[in-house]
């Protein structure tokens, strides 16, 4: 029936078949197929055209649909649409439409900050891990004790040189306090040294130092240094 011409109408080699031609093609006999295609048009399952043919109404009906489609197609569009403006009870919203099919969700108000921008310009400030050292932190007019000076610019520094979280950075900090017998200024001044030296494993290299010089090992360069030159004779003496 799709193939058909006209389409969705029951014809065989471009004619409409006899109850006995459906009764084989249905596979049964011919009072029975009789029976059969009288049940179906009293419930209204297909309909009949002036001629008698059997036809669907749906596939007929979706055909001149198609047919009208591609028709305004090749006119370029819909003539119930191209061309139409929407207009809405909404005053606002027609004002809207002046701007275009798609305006801006939260235009900008003159004067206003763009939240965009500012977003930026805030995270310019973050610290980046391949720029330097960050500045060391600042201190307050007031005065600061070693363990609070210690976690300030202790978790600054480890969260530019590790990229970790500045939460993890300060349990890190809270165990090595715990190797050195908290020695704020001690574990300070290594956490310094490492960011100047810059190792390739931050973490284990604080933890070394913190393990050889808790244990009495030089607490800083500057005392190696002059722990090496206090073994180097004077001029006089040679």
């Amino acid at each position: 029936m799709h193939d058909a011409e006209p389409c969705g109408h029951l014809l065989v080699n471009g004619r409409a078949p006899n109850a006995k031609q459906l009764s084989l093609i249905f596979g049964v006999s011919e009072k029975e197929g009789k029976k059969l295609i009288s049940e179906l048009e009293e419930n209204g399952v297909f309909s009949r055209s002036d001629h008698g043919v059997i036809f669907n109404r749906r596939m007929v009906r979706d055909k001149a649909i198609s047919d009208e489609a591609v028709a305004n197609g090749k006119k370029g569009g819909n003539p119930k649409i191209v061309g139409k403006e929407k207009t809405t009870d909404n005053p606002k919203k027609n004002k809207n439409d002046e701007k275009g099919l798609t305006p801006p969700v939260n235009p900008i108000p003159r004067g206003g900050v763009n939240h965009q921008e500012a977003e930026a310009e805030a995270d310019t400030d973050k610290p980046s891990l391949r720029s330097g050292p960050p500045e060391p932190v600042a201190e307050p007019d007031q005065p600061v004790d070693a363990r609070t000076m210690l976690f300030r610019e202790g978790k600054t520094l480890l969260h530019h040189m590790t990229g970790k979280p500045e939460a993890q950075c300060g349990a890190l900090i809270g165990r090595w306090l715990k190797t050195c017998g908290d020695r704020c200024d001690l574990l300070l001044s290594i956490i310094r040294e490492a960011a100047e030296q810059r190792p390739a494993d931050v973490v284990s290299w604080i933890e070394g130092a913190v393990r050889h010089r808790s244990s009495g090992g030089a607490s800083s360069r500057h005392e190696r240094v002059a722990e090496a030159w206090a073994g180097v004779p004077d001029i006089e003496g040679v």
